[in-house]
């Protein structure tokens, strides 16, 4: 699992630099950037708001496996 990392600093030379020796160095994943403490913040909340639709889109996609596979099993028995 990778560390999940908003990357945030006022110099754009500054926050390509990281990105690129965080991406580099493995088990970190730079999941955003910010030039300001503002924009950190609106990305952050931006951030959560996908991974809550990611998480419900999993839950979903989780459901519709195990309904396809009871179906699979059902169809089994009586063929």
């Amino acid at each position: 699992m990778n560390i999940r990392v908003l990357l945030v600093d006022d110099h754009a030379v500054v926050r390509d630099g990281l990105r690129a020796l965080l991406e580099n160095s493995g088990g970190i994943e730079v999941v955003g950037t910010a030039g300001n403490g503002r924009e950190a913040v609106s990305e952050a909340q931006r951030l959560r708001e996908l991974e809550r639709e990611n998480t419900k889109l999993k839950e979903l996609l989780a459901d519709q496996l195990l309904k396809n596979k009871a179906l699979e099993i059902a169809l089994e028995k009586n063929a």
